[in-house]
C-alpha cells in the first residue's frame, strides 16, 4: 500500500493523484506502516495541509516513532522559519539526534555551528558534525 501512495504521491508510473496516494497512504498506516506516516505527512504538506500533517506526525512522537520527531521538526521550521520556530524544534531535533537520526544530526549540526544558538553551541555543533561524517565513512569502509 505504501508504494502505491508513493506511486501516486511521485507520478511515478502513474499519473499524480493526491486522492489516490492519500487512500493508500491510509490504507498503509492502517496496516501497521509507520514508514507510510512519514510519506503521507510529506504529502499533506506538499499540497499545504500543514496541521493535518502535523498531527499526523505528533500522533508518530507520541509513540515514539524517532523519524517523527525529524519530521515534525523540519515541517514546523519549515512552516515557519525564523529563530523562534527553530528554538522551538530544537529538543525535537536534539531527541531524534540523540536516538541516531542521520538527518536530525546534520541539520541540528549545521545549525549549531553556524551559531543559531549561541557562539557557545558552536563546539558542539561541530562534533555533531563530524561524528555524523566519521559513522558514515566508517559505514562506506565497512
Amino acid at each position: 500500500m505504501e508504494l502505491l501512495a508513493w506511486h501516486h504521491h511521485t507520478g511515478t508510473g502513474v499519473p499524480p493523484d493526491f486522492e489516490q496516494a492519500q487512500e493508500y497512504y491510509r490504507r498503509a498506516i492502517s496496516g501497521g506502516s509507520w514508514m507510510a506516516t512519514i510519506g503521507y505527512a510529506r504529502l499533506l504538506a506538499l499540497h499545504g495541509h500543514y496541521d493535518h500533517c502535523e498531527k499526523l506526525l505528533e500522533d508518530g512522537v507520541g509513540s515514539d516513532f524517532i523519524p517523527a520527531y525529524f519530521w515534525l521538526a523540519w515541517f514546523r521550521h519549515e512552516r515557519s522559519p525564523g529563530g523562534k520556530a527553530r528554538r522551538a524544534v530544537k529538543p525535537l531535533l536534539e531527541y531524534a539526534a540523540d536516538k541516531g537520526h542521520p538527518g536530525a544530526k546534520i541539520i541540528l549540526g549545521r545549525w549549531l555551528t553556524i551559531g543559531k544558538f549561541g557562539i557557545r553551541e558552536i563546539p558542539r555543533g561541530i562534533r555533531l558534525l563530524k561524528g555524523n561524517f566519521l559513522a558514515t565513512l566508517s559505514e562506506s569502509r565497512g
